[in-house]
């Protein structure tokens, strides 16, 4: 499998893949990380140019630089794939960059068709922790601030699955906070259902913050069936009112999106409720799920009482009050006994 990787600078997306190289080899698979930075450094040496990362996007030739190294990249995987056809390619690059104020491309699309990635994963970060990362970069500290971090973020994510859709391949979203083991499922078994856990984060936080670590748990043993995207992988809107306006809008909106994404690129969505306080957003996500196709399953304990809004064949596929059940029902989706 052929996998491009995108996400802004401060995401550590390259910390991430390096990490699951081992986690493949684990399992009996190989792997190569083509990093698009060694090769731009490589490509400077031809050239006989110095290049660093401070001064990379202020190079008056950076698209012959990059010309030169994903001509490079090319050429080795094509031979790589010559010599073992089963070896898992992974090309770590920009989408584009917010630089100066400016967008500026960060990827030559001529390479496209060339490449032929066989899925796109656009990787995020919350945005407090890409802020922090930022300002510890030499190359970033004190360029950007919270709104355009939040805007290149959005700006990556669009140009990669626009990528994605011209050549009509699956794009993901996946958080760098997110369980390795989800991302080493979608490569070593493609076929794998996905499913997002939906759970009344705010809720559980405010009447029984202890559930959040049994909704984690619930969220680990789902990985040993399904790709599982948990959307307490992301905590954008943790520390959001020390923020100002225009920053917390763009929070709310983004946190909003970015769920409904995660629905969008799953198979099923599991929908574990165990208090009995109403949330808008998991009411938001169920309805989303329900009218975009997807089947959506809930677990929400019998003393409280079933709402109307989450009958079978309104907006939830089925629904459970015991949780033992529920997981067994789940597993035997992941086998595809659907009943």
């Amino acid at each position: 499998m052929k996998i491009l990787c995108t996400g802004i600078s401060g995401i550590q997306k390259l910390k991430y893949i390096e990490e699951l190289v081992p986690f493949l080899e684990k399992n009996g698979h190989k792997a190569k990380i083509f990093d698009t930075w060694e090769y731009l450094s490589l490509a400077g040496k031809d050239l006989g140019q110095e290049i660093t990362k401070e001064k990379i996007l202020d190079q008056h030739n950076l698209d012959a630089l990059r010309a030169i190294a994903f001509e490079r990249i090319c050429n080795e995987i094509e031979n790589l794939l010559k010599k073992d056809k089963n070896i898992h390619i992974i090309i770590s690059t920009h989408a584009c960059f917010r630089w100066n104020k400016f967008l500026r491309s960060g990827f030559d699309v001529h390479y496209l068709n060339r490449i032929d990635p066989d899925i796109y994963v656009n990787f995020i970060d919350d945005v407090h922790r890409i802020n922090e990362n930022l300002s510890k970069d030499s190359q970033w500290a004190n360029r950007l601030n919270l709104e355009e971090i939040i805007t290149w973020r959005d700006e990556e994510m669009f140009i990669t699955e626009t990528l994605a859709m011209f050549q009509k391949k699956k794009f993901f979203l996946f958080a760098t906070c997110e369980n390795l083991s989800s991302l080493g499922a979608m490569i070593l078994h493609p076929e794998r259902k996905k499913i997002y856990l939906s759970f009344p984060i705010t809720a559980i936080q405010q009447e029984q913050p202890e559930l959040l670590e049994e909704a984690n748990a619930f969220a680990d043993g789902l990985r040993k069936d399904f790709i599982v995207f948990n959307p307490m992988s992301i905590k954008d809107l943790g520390g959001i009112d020390n923020q100002g306006n225009m920053v917390q809008k763009q929070l709310k909106a983004a946190t909003v999106w970015r769920d409904f994404k995660l629905i969008s690129q799953s198979d099923i969505v599991a929908v574990y409720y165990p208090v009995e306080k109403n949330s808008p957003g998991v009411n938001q996500e169920i309805m989303y799920a329900f009218t975009h196709g997807k089947d959506v399953y809930l677990y929400y304990p019998k003393p409280f009482g079933l709402s109307p809004f989450w009958d079978p064949e309104i907006a939830v596929t089925k629904s459970f009050d015991d949780l033992n059940d529920f997981k067994t029902y789940l597993k035997s989706l992941a086998n595809n006994k659907k009943k």
